[in-house]
């Protein structure tokens, strides 16, 4: 029995632990991502329905989005695309474009080369 650990029932082994507390972690990543990503299409939605309407009756037809699709219904379809990091960037990205500098514009979310079939 000499060099030879004998694990037993309620030993403690390093790797499996690390193994338990990677997914550990990935569960509550996943988890967090779902929360944060509900969040901001929540709030997109908010925008959309209450500020939006708000800021074109004030302004006029000035106060639009110049892409197509405007910059909220981009951000959505973004947010139930990607992760959330991935998502906040492309429509941060999108948002700091939407100005009277930047040309009009039609651009479409990408679709992810992993949910395309062969």
């Amino acid at each position: 029995m000499a060099g030879k650990i004998l694990l037993t029932r309620g030993a403690w082994c390093p790797k499996t632990c690390a193994i338990v507390r990677r997914e550990m972690l990935s569960n509550y990543l996943k988890f967090f991502d779902k929360v944060f990503k509900f969040l901001a299409v929540a709030l997109i939605g908010l925008y959309r329905n209450i500020l939006s309407p708000l800021k074109i009756a004030l302004w006029g037809q000035s106060a639009r989005c110049r892409f197509y699709p405007t910059c909220s219904n981009f951000a959505q379809l973004v947010f139930r695309r990607y992760a959330f990091p991935r998502a906040f960037y492309f429509s941060m990205r999108r948002i700091l474009r939407c100005n009277p500098f930047w040309k009009r514009k039609s651009c479409r979310v990408k679709p992810d080369k992993r949910l395309l079939l062969p």
